[in-house]
């Protein structure tokens, strides 16, 4: 009998590796790049996915960092996928060559009878699919790039958005699991976690 799990998904965003403005611009501790490193270290485990919805780093320090990261997840046999997000201005051919398993600019999974549509912007369910990038059946958009209120404004408040924005998940992965757990609870109003527990 095999002790190996099935493998977990997780989720992160807006990593922004050694981008020095974001503990201006979005009050974050000036260690956030050393935590999101050692908060991934600690908790993947080989079979896991680790799916990023984008701007993994700002300037060459950033991207080094992130590809050492991507480097100890590949030992560990994690499957790395990456949204591309606004800061992530590199193809798709660069991004597999360094380091990680898939990269596209968004991804529909069909995950316990619903459909979630992952990206790194917030994108509009009831426009037109043409126009907003995501069709009219998806169940549920979990995203990144809006940070925190402070920052960005508010995020969307219909029910169908999901931000996991890294400012309020004390710059850890979370699973996806836990995400819908917590999406419908108190612990998350107007498009955004206000607490989490782990």
């Amino acid at each position: 009998m095999s002790n190996k799990h099935p493998g977990r998904l997780w989720l992160a965003a807006d990593w922004h590796l050694w981008h020095e403005r974001m503990v201006e611009l979005c009050y974050r501790p000036k260690d956030f790049s050393l935590r999101i490193i050692e908060n991934i270290v600690e908790v993947v485990e080989p079979g896991d996915t680790f799916l990023n919805l984008g701007d993994i780093s700002i300037g060459s320090r950033g991207m080094k960092e992130a590809i050492g990261t991507l480097e100890f997840l590949r030992e560990k046999q994690v499957r790395t996928v990456l949204v591309r997000g606004n800061h992530d201005s590199q193809s798709q051919h660069w991004y597999l060559n360094h380091g990680w398993t898939w990269a596209c600019d968004g991804l529909l999974m069909e995950y316990g009878g619903q459909k979630i549509w992952f990206s790194h912007e917030p994108v509009v369910s009831n426009a037109c699919p043409e126009c907003s990038g995501m069709p009219r059946d998806i169940y549920l958009n979990i995203h990144g790039h809006l940070h925190n209120s402070l920052h960005r404004g508010s995020a969307l408040n219909d029910g169908r958005h999901i931000l996991i924005a890294s400012e309020h998940l004390d710059y850890r992965p979370i699973l996806l699991d836990k995400v819908l757990q917590i999406g419908r609870t108190p612990a998350y109003r107007h498009g955004r976690f206000e607490a989490l527990v782990p």
